[in-house]
């Protein structure tokens, strides 16, 4: 998971605060999409 996350955020390209700020709402994105898999199933 962490890997891909430095291939889409390369490191130098974002600031520190907007770096995280993308991975928090990426992490957010993947456990939403997790809650919605367990419901389907």
């Amino acid at each position: 998971m962490y890997w891909s996350l430095e291939r889409i955020i390369p490191k130098g390209i974002l600031g520190n605060n907007q770096k995280m700020r993308v991975i928090k709402e990426y992490l957010k994105n993947l456990k939403n999409e997790n809650q919605v898999k367990k419901q389907r199933g």
